[in-house]
């Protein structure tokens, strides 16, 4: 049973996370899906992946919105968008596809921050965070700014729902901790977001609402491809570009 929605920032925490986030530093904030440390500067994802233990092949995500998501992968066939937009309406989700690498809005991230922000020419968004997350992205695509970030957990322990349940070294290692209770979509199984790759329509990672999605994700891919596999319907929104 998932906690009830509840709004949980006020608009001077907004103005103070974002100050911190362009000052170069670290926040932790609480997201649907767990606790999550969110950097802009080359120094605050360097000590994010510092904090966590986490694997420098291990790339962060870029949380977003449609327009975000639009601007760094103008590859993504037209139907796409729209059924996204669908879906994150009742989930958080996490999408991936390639990346224009020469987008104003790309570079707007410093070096080392695009460097663990990206894979293979590939990019991860992730949709519909939380409250928060969406003001934060809505004032950084104001000015023109990309965030970037990973869940706020030790690497290989799953996400962290409750703050009490956070490590201590987590907190103490962050500019700035908003400690808002529990999040949204806390489960036993402290699963992420579901994550598919657009260029496939194919899930790579099981996460909150994955067999909602799958069922979804199997209907579009009947409607709009008329049941050739997915590669095909990737290649023809490529060779629309």
């Amino acid at each position: 049973m998932f906690t009830d929605h509840v709004p949980s920032y006020t608009q001077k925490e907004l103005d103070e996370a974002y100050s911190v986030l362009m000052r170069s530093g670290l926040i932790l904030i609480k997201l649907d899906i767990g606790y999550g440390l969110i950097g802009h500067s080359d120094e605050s994802i360097r000590r994010m992946y510092q904090l966590k233990g986490r694997s420098e092949n291990n790339p962060c995500v870029v949380p977003g919105d449609i327009a975000v998501l639009k601007t760094l992968c103008p590859g993504i066939p037209e139907v796409m968008p729209d059924w996204i937009g669908e879906q994150i309406k009742w989930t958080p989700l996490s999408v991936i596809h390639d990346l224009d690498s020469q987008s104003p809005l790309w570079l707007s991230l410093p070096p080392l921050a695009r460097h663990y922000s990206s894979r293979n020419g590939s990019i991860a968004v992730f949709l519909h965070a939380g409250d928060f997350m969406e003001a934060l992205v809505e004032r950084a695509w104001a000015d023109h700014k990309l965030l970037t970030g990973s869940s706020g957990n030790l690497s290989g322990q799953g996400n962290t729902f409750r703050p009490e349940d956070l490590a201590p070294s987590l907190i103490a290692g962050v500019d700035r901790f908003f400690n808002h209770g529990v999040s949204r979509y806390e489960n036993p199984q402290r699963m992420a977001t579901t994550m598919i790759d657009l260029r496939t329509l194919q899930i790579t990672r099981k996460g909150v609402h994955c067999s909602q999605l799958e069922a979804r994700l199997a209907e579009l891919r009947a409607r709009i491809s008329g049941g050739t596999d997915a590669h095909q319907v990737y290649a023809a929104g490529r060779q629309g570009q």
